[in-house]
């Protein structure tokens, strides 16, 4: 249950609202609260959110619980109504018409008692309130956890569902499984319908008998994933998906090409290569790639030098694209993840000024590979201009608490980032649910 305060009151005190609120008053992950207000024709009314959230100190992976505070001033129409979902704001911490505007772009403040309250959102417009909550749809679905041989994760389903359900592997990115992020990974796709796994493919800290740094993992895992998918009652094995996220979409993209089962990708935020493994030294005449197949390791592009990452001297983008300019023609080309041999609908999410590695740069290589074969009519892609690495939620999620700031500047914007967080998400929610 995530914590979140909504707080809205007038310019002018002393003038009571009303308040509304339609589709209920509990929120599951990823649904836009639908707020109206009715106040005097043509009056002005500030909106204040104030979020309890935490936040990592610079420098260090500590993180500390903050208070992240929008605004937004709008003006009531000549009937005396405000629809959060279209009105355009005069001004504050965000512009333009955005129903989860006052969600996503709190700033940090120093930290006050505002009578938030954990899982409670609290609205207030004069002397009229409500209460609303946001949930991540946990009760809403049965949840199992996964510890087999080889294969360790979350598995979700919706309660009490009466017919067979669509079912997708869920991949994590580079910073490596946990037991907690795949059960909500899970969580968010079952609530929707789906029979969902979250699949802990390697985990830095260690999660049953599944590697534990990014080298040389079987593509097979998915394909062990699938056939513990298909044991499962209620479960239809057609029209199998997987959505991937960074690493893993870089994942997810390999298996459409290695894996012939695969029908649905998204992947959000991917990468056009195999890249190097790390986290660990390699073995004596180990081949260090992120992924094998049929026990031979697959192809990769190396890195340049990721220490400057480390040291803060480069942001990661930066060195996955140095890395990319300093491989030969011949590593680039033997790299390069062959999604021309997949059958599968391909979704593919990126960003211009992604901070992490150039999807945005990357996403055209794909077409283009995909054109060339023929196949331009199986993909669907979107490049959004200006956001980060992080569009991979639902839009709700706070930017500009943790603002992105790449040591050599072209930083992303947190308003684009957002907008294409909800974008993003709605594409993939309407991708996934053709048949």
């Amino acid at each position: 249950m995530r914590r979140l305060i909504l707080l809205l009151c007038l310019v002018v005190p002393g003038v009571a609202q009303t308040i509304e609120v339609r589709g209920g008053t509990t929120l599951i992950s990823g649904e836009v609260p639908r707020l109206f207000i009715t106040a005097k024709p043509e009056e002005k009314v500030l909106v204040e959110s104030y979020r309890v959230t935490s936040s990592f100190q610079p420098g260090t992976y500590d993180s500390v619980k903050c208070l992240a505070h929008a605004y937004a001033t709008f003006v009531a129409d000549k009937q005396g109504r405000i629809d959060l979902d279209t009105a355009v704001p005069l001004g504050g911490t965000y512009a333009g018409a955005d129903p989860l505007g006052l969600l996503w772009s709190g700033e940090r403040v120093e930290w006050a008692e505002t009578g938030v309250k954990p899982g409670e959102v609290l609205i207030k417009a004069g002397t009229a309130s409500l209460t609303l909550t946001l949930t991540s749809g946990r009760d809403r679905v049965e949840l199992t956890d996964v510890n087999e041989k080889g294969l360790n994760g979350a598995f979700a389903k919706p309660k009490g569902a009466a017919k067979t359900l669509p079912a997708i592997l869920l991949l994590h990115g580079s910073e490596g499984g946990s037991q907690e992020d795949a059960r909500a990974s899970a969580v968010r796709f079952a609530q929707l319908g789906y029979a969902a796994f979250a699949v802990n493919y390697f985990s830095w800290a260690g999660l049953g008998d599944i590697p534990k740094a990014l080298v040389n993992i079987p593509v097979e895992t998915l394909t062990r994933a699938r056939d513990w998918l298909g044991t499962q009652p209620g479960v239809s094995m057609d029209h199998m998906a997987i959505w991937g996220v960074s690493k893993g979409a870089e994942f997810a993209l390999v298996a459409a090409a290695y894996l012939p089962w695969v029908e649905r990708v998204v992947a959000c935020v991917p990468s056009s290569v195999v890249w190097s493994g790390f986290g660990r030294a390699p073995a004596e005449g180990e081949v260090l790639s992120s992924w094998q197949f049929q026990g031979k390791s697959l192809p990769y592009v190396p890195y340049e030098n990721y220490d400057q990452v480390l040291q803060y001297k480069l942001s990661a983008g930066a060195e996955h694209a140095l890395s990319l300019s300093k491989a030969t023609e011949q590593q680039r080309a033997a790299a390069r993840i062959p999604v021309e041999k997949s059958n599968a609908r391909i979704l593919l999410l990126g960003a211009t000024r992604d901070h992490v590695w150039p999807s945005g740069q990357m996403i055209p290589e794909i077409e283009k590979a995909m054109r060339a074969a023929g196949k331009a009519d199986q993909l669907k892609a979107f490049v959004f201009p200006d956001a980060s690495h992080f569009i991979c939620g639902t839009g709700a999620e706070l930017q500009r608490i943790q603002l992105v700031l790449n040591p050599e500047g072209h930083n992303p914007s947190p308003d684009a980032t957002a907008r294409a967080g909800a974008k993003a998400w709605a594409e993939t929610k309407a991708f996934l649910a053709v048949q």
